[in-house]
C-alpha cells in the first residue's frame, strides 16, 4: 500500500525548506512512501532548490516535482486536486507546506486503510458539537487544537478521492475547502476516522495574511471577511454547512496533462542551464 503525502507551494519555499526535510526524517524508516511537491508557478526558487538538494530522491521516486503554470493567484481547491492527482500512492494525504508529520505517520495510516479502504481521515471533530469544543473550549482549557493549517490534513484513497470529484473547485477563498471536501465523503456514503492529537504532528506559526497573500483581491477580501466574522456568525456558517447533507460527486476538474512532472535528469539539465 503505498501513500503520497500531497503539498502544493506557491511562495513558501522558506516553510519547505524546513518541513520536507523533517517529513522525510520522520518516514525515513518506511517503504513505498512518495513526498509530491506541487510547484503551482513558485517564483521563489523552490524548482532549483528541489533539483539541488533533493536530486537523488526525486530520481529514486521518494521526491516528485510537479509543476502547474502559469497562475499567477493562488487556487487551493485546484492546487490540491492536481497535487493528488499527480500522487501514484494508494493513499493520498494532503500536507500543508508548513506542516511537520509525526514520526511513523505512514504506519498509523496503513492500519486505517487496511481495515477501512472508504474512509476519510483527519484531526477535525466533524460534528458541530465537535467544532464548538475544538474551536473554543479546548482553546480556553488550553488543550490542543488542530489550528495552523492542520485541520487540512486530510486523507483519503486514491479510489475514493476520484470517485468523489477531489475537492469543490467553486471555492476559491482561503478555508472551507477542506470540510466541504471530508463533508462530501460524508454525503457520499464514506466512513470518518478521527485522527488523535498524538498523530497530528506540529506546523510552523504564522500570520494569516501569508495565507491569502498570493489570491487574487477578489479572494483575499473574501477570506480576511471570513477569517473575521463575529463568533456567532462563524457557528452558523459551521452548523449550515454541517447539516447540509446533498453533496454529490463530480467528474474530477483537472487532467494529468495540467502539469508538468519531471525527472531528477530534466531539472538537474534545466536549472543548468
Amino acid at each position: 500500500m503505498k501513500i503520497s503525502y500531497c503539498t502544493t507551494c506557491k511562495g513558501r519555499l522558506s516553510f519547505l525548506q524546513k518541513t520536507l526535510p523533517a517529513n522525510l526524517a520522520a518516514e525515513q524508516d518506511n517503504p513505498d512512501i512518495e513526498f509530491v511537491i506541487l510547484d503551482y508557478d513558485s517564483h521563489d526558487g523552490l524548482r532549483e532548490w528541489l533539483a539541488e538538494t533533493y536530486r537523488d530522491l526525486i530520481a529514486s521516486g521518494r521526491v516528485k516535482y510537479a509543476h502547474f503554470g502559469p497562475a499567477p493567484n493562488f487556487w487551493m481547491s485546484h492546487a490540491k486536486n492536481l497535487a493528488h492527482l499527480a500522487g501514484s500512492g494508494d493513499i493520498l494525504c494532503s500536507v500543508d507546506a508548513d506542516n511537520l508529520l509525526p514520526k511513523n505517520f505512514s504506519v498509523w495510516l496503513r492500519k486505517v486503510y487496511t481495515r477501512q479502504p472508504n474512509t476519510i481521515a483527519s484531526p477535525r471533530l466533524l460534528s458541530f458539537w465537535g467544532y464548538l469544543r475544538q474551536r473554543w473550549i479546548d482553546r480556553m482549557l488550553g488543550l490542543p487544537t488542530p489550528g495552523g493549517g492542520l485541520a487540512g490534513r486530510i486523507t483519503v484513497s486514491r479510489d475514493l478521492f476520484l470517485r468523489l470529484g477531489g475537492y469543490d473547485q467553486t471555492i476559491t477563498a482561503w478555508g472551507g475547502e477542506d470540510l466541504e471536501f471530508i463533508l462530501k465523503a460524508r454525503d457520499n456514503g464514506a466512513s470518518y476516522t478521527y485522527v488523535p492529537p498524538s498523530l497530528w504532528g506540529s506546523s510552523i506559526d504564522h500570520p494569516n495574511e501569508l495565507r491569502t497573500e498570493n489570491l487574487s483581491k477578489k479572494d483575499a477580501d473574501e477570506s480576511a471577511a471570513i477569517l473575521n466574522l463575529p463568533v456567532l456568525q462563524q457557528m452558523k456558517r459551521r452548523w449550515r454547512q454541517t447539516m447540509r447533507t446533498d453533496r454529490k460527486p463530480v467528474p474530477l476538474p483537472v487532467r494529468n496533462e495540467d502539469i508538468r512532472i519531471e525527472t531528477a535528469a530534466t531539472m538537474q539539465s534545466s536549472t543548468a542551464r
